[in-house]
Order: C-alpha cells, then sequence, then structure tokens
C-alpha cells in the first residue's frame, strides 16, 4: 500500500483555523482530511498562483479549499479556505 499523504496548510489557512470556534475547528478539519483520501483528485477547477503554479479549487459540503498537491513529497498544500 502507497504512504498515506500529508496535508501542509498556508499560514492564511492555519489563521482561520485558530481563529475560529472549537465546532467550527472540528467542521474545517473534517473537510480537509477528506483530500488525503483521494491525492488524485482534481478540483472542481483550477486557478493559477503568483508562481504560476495551477491551483486545484473544490468545494467539499460548504467549504471551498483551494490547494495543490505535491506527488513527490506526499503532500497535499491547502493555501486558502472559504466557507461557501
Amino acid at each position: 500500500m502507497p504512504a498515506a499523504y500529508k496535508l501542509g496548510i498556508g499560514e492564511e489557512v492555519l489563521a482561520e483555523l485558530v481563529a475560529s470556534p472549537p465546532p467550527v475547528q472540528r467542521r474545517l478539519v473534517a473537510r480537509l482530511e477528506t483530500l488525503k483520501h483521494t491525492p488524485m483528485r482534481d478540483g472542481d477547477y483550477t486557478e493559477p498562483d503568483s508562481d504560476g503554479r495551477l491551483n486545484q479549487v473544490l468545494l467539499i459540503d460548504d467549504l471551498i479549499v483551494t490547494y495543490h498537491t505535491d506527488h513527490t513529497v506526499k503532500e497535499i498544500r491547502v493555501v486558502r479556505v472559504e466557507w461557501a
């Protein structure tokens, strides 16, 4: 079985998580954890960042997640979250 992917979160996502009340933190983490189970999944659309990297943008229940996957190091880097 291949090694599991890890989640990496950007500073903005961390700030959102820390500022949220505990019930919202649990919802946010639960939705982000679903990304690890399908690391090859494409988002609903792509969005380039300032470095030209294509980020995946995916709606997970009521959360819009912007991320990119680094398959070499098996990491899903979450760069932005927004509640829909």
